[in-house]
């Protein structure tokens, strides 16, 4: 096809051309669209702007989108003013779950109706040119808002110098100056509007477009701005050379051999668009130093404009230019049939690629819009413009094209829609399984679920067509960056979309869309990219060698020629792999272990000497390095272990900005090659990129970690929002990237990393908290990977219900921290574990079989033992914390087998190091063992507790302290939940010492009391009102939002009443309800049972209807309904932590109203399955049968507990005493 036969094309589309501007008018807002007629719709992950001209069809319309509204820079509910005060220390827990309930509820309000999230990708500046020199040439004409937009986009965007650079914010150059100008011609504006005039001035001080580069130098050339002979050769003879061969582009990155195809079958057509009048202005315009007929084109091959020269032109470079340049002049014509071949191959995979067939359809799809601008021009040529190539082709200009707060402008892709959906359902599951305890609304559900379906359908189930000719890696299992249209797998879109829907899978209540052997085929593609056992490159495995980069002639471009392995892909592939192993670990276990093996091995060697590691797809060293940090992580290396690990950490530590806290880094640190700070100062994303990373190599500085969160709370705005900042991304180095959606995506999971490692989460019992991205059980960990497994295990489900509601540290981080180094903790948490996952698998009511777990056990023993036998002659040696936690962990084992006797043993050896310590006997040679030492002895004190429980021959053996606070010394808030639960189990502690030690007395009346027992009941009273009101502080000032508590009212305790009236309810509707509900549970049953005694007055358990009493234990079965439900009541359960369990037994065996007692007895009957500590729901229902079945019915007037007689048979050794001390202790 010549180029008179589209000389007609160019002609139409140019009349089509409505001129924007009238002569010298300024620029000004008349020229740019009404923004709230645009509307963006989403399909199937393809994300189109439409703008609605006429008035009927606007009314027809619904109306503008929270999200349209965002991306468009209209009124939603932004807040510009930073309204948040630095927090305190007591205040940073709360704040960071409220920062991640408010960020995840903005994010979601960005979800697109078909269930995808998308945003702005532009950054390039010469993207957009492409789509709008690809119209012009084929004729279709661009609607008049969208070519208004695009100038606004420009306009907007333009450096003071009136120029462009080639990315968005970079100093201008000839590349990004000479093609937005003619950009802005094409779509209407003369060149006398100040914007143009301005440019072109520029571009004249600059010497003109002669030294634009390579890729700008081609689009002048398509457009006859610029001649052929000027440019380097790109012939297409290579093509038919063997793979082999180094320099055919089957070795060469994807995205530069893709474009390659089209390049240079235009290049050997020497094709150009028809000379028309505005093609001669142009012309005149930007060639001012001569005439454009008089240039010597072929003289400026060679010459790149210093300006956009990225860095010198290299001996190798100019002998490729030279070569090619002879096989220009001399071969091509001499063997004509070869570039005939040549330019039919490079045809055929450019239709190949255009008509991707996936499933049986024909997408006629392109990467990106700069592909698309190239294919649709060849395809144009070779077929014509009546052919399906150009009609399927010509709506799809829009995929790529997004409407900006500056205007509208193409991405660097077709979207990515994949990549961002993947990203933000995992910080959407973890914001809100720990700000909101797990507790997910009907419109989260909804959400996920769109979400999960569009990531189902977007997976790749088939290979392309003729992969082996058109040099294509296997598709099968991956999933692409935007859309399943786009055809092309990538290495980390396919590694978050799986951690997305694993994570997914913990979700209660949310549908699983995907079945595991399309998991597995992911895991299958994932390992497909990993290269020579060594790292993951993008989209295939690494082809080429490092020396083609000598051959890099694209003038404008870093390392653009091959395939190559990068941190980011590797780390996220490794967290991938790490967790599908541990969720399904008999599915091709020895390769993942390779690859995780091959990865860590590549991100030790890439490592930089700084500490970082550089990052090629955004913001440099600190993305990178968070990318490898976890990575690492999966493979046993920390901070501890690890000197690169340490050296990373210093790394981030030392570029932590001091007067704020953040981290802000420059796009110019990939050139530098070094950690350049921004001019902007600390940016939210880089300060997140940097706190996962420290979290995810256990950096012991906490402050440091601390000061950045408090960073990325202070940023948030109040209505969940982070503002804009630098840019965020990297496209084809070094080129900058838009991802406005980094700002949530990585500050949601940094907040949620901090909050699972340093703070205790309002509900970590339920095992959808746990998640292998926070913490993944290293490869080179010792032990079997059965062992592994059952570490994980741990983590996903065994710790959570162990911890209960309260989320004790112990379980969430003691626990965990210690595993890693110490061999005894290691097994002894295995063996839990084993024994764990044994019980709640079991069928209900049913025995389990516990012989593996003994093994374990066994062995932990034996470890422990031996621990404690290296060390005996020199107790420095020994770190006290070891035995401690063993002896919590085995007694959590015992009491899974119902072994009560065993238990105690454990918890009894524990107490008694426990005082050794505290008398000096034993040396704490370990700085950390300090830290721990509180949390395990509140841990042993709450043991010690549950163990004196039912048990009235052994006091509690741990002494509280301090001693009992009378009622007018200061009453502040707690602050934290811990607190509170340290305080109640202080008070109980009292409590049980004090009945106990009064048994003597407990059926005197109160003229027969003496006078100390009666003071110090007061006492404990007074205590008991003072935590209360404590506990109401905390719940209104620190723990929860006024709109969650705006109608709690707790009026505590009062003359009249034996028990505080405090809002239970409410307390459970808040994101910490479930906490707070067991703390009152334990406080209003102690009470009703201190108030029952001294004098005795069994009236308390059944006070007549409306009374405090009565009323109180109404709200306490409330509350122990709602925490079974949460605890997922259709699965087995079995925690270490004092529940519901006990005040639930005590309401049945005390309580002699029917309608309460009855109640009660139906609720321990669905909980038949729970275990918590030494108390088995399924004994104690047993219990309750055995002694109701005497009386035939629930209408009693006698309590159960004075009934039991000898109703306990042998069977329930242990708890033979439970019944007879009822009457005593409790």
């Amino acid at each position: 096809m010549t180029n008179e036969d589209v000389s007609s094309v160019g002609t139409a589309f140019n009349s089509n051309i409505e001129r924007l501007e009238k002569d010298n008018e300024p620029c000004g807002e008349q020229e740019w669209t009404d923004l709230h007629r645009w509307r963006l719709r989403a399909e199937k992950g393809r994300h189109t702007w439409k703008y609605i001209e006429s008035d009927e069809d606007l009314l027809n319309n619904p109306e503008q989108t929270f999200r349209e509204k965002y991306w468009l820079g209209l009124e939603y509910n932004k807040v510009l003013e930073q309204q948040q005060r630095v927090p305190t220390a007591e205040q940073q827990h709360h704040q960071t779950l409220e920062a991640m309930k408010k960020g995840s509820g903005f994010l979601k309000q960005l979800q697109m109706e078909d269930g995808s999230w998308g945003s702005n990708c532009d950054g390039p500046m010469f993207i957009t040119s492409g789509i709008v020199f690809a119209c012009y040439i084929v004729g279709i004409p661009l609607p008049r808002p969208v070519r208004q937009e695009m100038c606004r986009y420009l306009v907007n965007t333009c450096n003071a110098d009136g120029g462009w650079g080639i990315y968005l914010s970079g100093p201008s150059t000839v590349f990004g100056t000479t093609i937005n100008y003619v950009m802005l011609r094409l779509l209407g504006l003369e060149s006398a509007h100040p914007s143009c005039k301005k440019a072109l001035d520029l571009l004249t001080s600059m010497g003109g477009p002669m030294g634009i580069p390579t890729w700008g130098r081609f689009w002048l050339c398509v457009m006859n701005l610029y001649d052929w002979d000027g440019i380097v050769p790109l012939p297409s003879e290579i093509l038919l050379t063997p793979a082999s061969f180094q320099l055919n582009p089957a070795n060469w990155w994807m995205p530069i051999r893709n474009i390659y195809m089209g390049m240079c079958y235009l290049y050997g057509h020497r094709f150009q668009a028809p000379e028309d009048n505005l093609i001669r202005a142009i012309r005149s315009e930007i060639y001012t130093q001569k005439p454009y007929r008089e240039i010597s084109w072929s003289a400026l091959r060679s010459y790149i404009n210093p300006i956009d020269l990225v860095k010198p032109k290299s001996l190798a470079q100019s002998v490729v230019v030279s070569a090619l340049s002879l096989w220009e002049r001399w071969g091509s014509s001499s063997v004509n049939w070869l570039r005939t071949q040549g330019l039919n191959e490079a045809l055929f995979q450019v239709e190949a690629d255009v008509q991707l067939i996936l499933n049986s359809t024909t997408e006629y799809c392109s990467y990106s819009p700069a592909y698309w601008a190239v294919d649709i021009i060849v395809l144009r040529h070779a077929h014509g413009p009546d052919s399906h190539w150009v009609e399927c082709m010509t709506p799809n200009y829009a995929d790529g094209l997004w409407m900006c707060r500056e205007g509208l402008a193409a991405s660097g892709t077709d979207g990515n829609a994949v990549w961002e959906t993947s990203l933000s359902v995992q910080a959407i599951c973890s914001s809100i399984q720990l700000s909101s305890g797990n507790h997910f609304a009907s419109a989260d559900i909804e959400a996920l679920d769109a979400a999960l379906e569009f990531l189902g359908d977007s997976q790749l189930l088939h290979d392309p067509i003729e992969i082996h000719r058109t040099n294509r890696h296997p598709t099968k299992g991956g999933w692409p960056y935007s859309t399943h249209s786009q055809g092309y797998i990538v290495s980390d879109c396919t590694a978050e979309t799986l951690l997305a829907i694993l994570q997914s899978r913990r979700v209660p209540s949310l549908s699983q869309r995907i079945p595991i052997e399309r998991l597995e085929l992911a895991v299958d593609a994932l390992i497909g990219l990993e290269s020579g056992n060594s790292g993951f490159a993008a989209y295939e495995r690494v082809r080429g060698w490092e020396m083609l980069e000598l051959c890099n002639i694209t003038d404008t471009y870093e390392d653009c020629m091959i395939e190559r392995r990068y941190a980011e892909t590797t780390g996220s592939a490794m967290m991938a792999l790490t967790e599908f192993n541990a969720e399904y670990p008999s599915y091709r276990e020895d390769d993942i272990r390779r690859c995780i093996d091959g990865g860590a091995a590549y991100l030790l060697r890439t490592q930089y000497s700084h500490g970082g590691w550089i990052g090629t797809w955004a913001v440099c060293f600190t993305f990178a390095t968070m990318w490898a940090l976890e990575g690492l992580a999966c493979a046993g290396y920390t901070e501890k272990n690890c000197p690169a690990v340490a050296k990373a950490c210093a790394f981030l530590l030392r570029h932590q900005n001091p007067d704020d806290g953040g981290w802000g880094e420059a796009l110019e640190s990939y050139r530098m090659k070094d950690y350049v700070a921004e001019p902007e100062g600390s940016q939210v994303p880089n300060t997140a990129y940097a706190i996962i990373g420290l979290i995810a190599a256990q950096c012991t500085n906490q402050a440091a970690i601390e000061r950045g969160v408090s960073y990325l709370t202070k940023t948030q705005q109040p209505n969940g929002e982070w503002l804009p900042g630098a840019l965020e991304g990297i496209y084809t180095p070094p080129c900058g990237y838009r991802y406005p959606l980094y700002k949530f995506h990585f500050t949601l999971k940094a907040l949620a990393c901090y909050a699972r490692r340093y703070g205790n989460s309002p509900i970590k019992s339920s095992p959808q908290v746990w998640q292998e991205n926070a913490y993944a059980i290293p490869f080179s960990i010792p032990g079997s990977q059965q062992d592994r497994r059952l570490l994980h295990y741990f983590c996903v489900r065994g710790a959570g219900d162990l911890s209960g509601h309260l989320g004790s540290e112990f379980w969430t981080r003691l626990v965990l921290q210690h595993s890693h180094d110490s061999i005894p903790v290691r097994q002894a948490v295995v063996a839990l574990s084993c024994a764990h996952q044994c019980y709640t698998t079991a069928h209900d009511g049913g025995d389990f079989v516990l012989a593996d777990a003994m093994v374990h056990y066994n062995r932990a023993m034996r470890s422990l033992r031996k621990y404690m036998s290296a060390g005996i002659d020199n107790k420095e040696g020994i770190s006290v914390a070891i035995p401690l936690i063993c002896s919590v962990l085995f007694f959590c084992f015992e009491s899974t087998q119902g072994n009560t006797e065993g238990a105690l043993r454990h918890l009894n050896s524990g107490i008694a190091i426990l005082a050794r310590q505290k008398e000096g006997e034993w040396h704490v040679p370990e700085s950390r063992d300090y830290e721990c030492l509180d949390l395990l002895e509140q841990m042993i004190a709450r043991l010690d507790l549950q163990a004196s429980m039912f048990n009235d021959a052994r006091l509690p053996l741990t002494q509280p302290s301090p001693a009992v606070k009378s009622k007018t010394s200061a009453c502040n808030i707690f602050k934290s939940i811990n607190d509170a639960q340290a305080e109640i189990t202080r008070l109980q502690n009292i409590k049980l010492r004090f009945l106990i030690s009064n048994n003597k007395f407990k059926f005197s009346s109160e003229a027969e009391l003496p006078g100390g027992v009666k003071l110090e009941k007061q006492a404990i009273e007074e205590a008991c009102t003072e935590w209360n009101e404590k506990l109401d502080r905390f719940i209104r000032d620190q723990s929860f939002s006024p709109e969650e508590y705006k109608d709690y009212d707790s009026s505590g305790d009062s003359t009249e009443t034996i028990c505080g009236e405090g809002s239970l309810t409410q307390a459970h509707r808040a994101a910490q309800g479930p906490a707070v509900a067991i703390l009152r549970i334990h406080y209003h049953v102690f009470r009703l049972l201190l108030a029952a005694n001294f004098p005795h007055d069994p009236s308390v358990f059944c006070g007549p209807p409306g009374s405090p009493n009565h009323h109180t234990l109404i709200e306490v079965l409330d509350l122990i309904e709602s925490s079974a439900r949460a605890h997922e009541a259709g699965r087995r359960f079995i925690g270490a932590e004092t529940g519901i369990i006990a005040p639930l037994f005590v309401i049945v065996m005390k309580c002699t109203d029917p309608t309460i007692s009855k109640r009660a007895f139906n609720l321990l009957s669905s909980i038949s399955g729970r275990r918590e500590g030494i108390f088995d729901s399924r004994v104690l229902l047993e219990i309750a049968i055995r002694v109701a079945s005497q009386h035939q019915t629930w209408y009693r007037t006698v309590a159960l507990e004075y009934q039991a007689g000898n109703a306990l048979e042998e069977r329930f050794d242990g708890l033979d005493g439970v019944i007879k001390n009822l009457g005593i202790k409790l």
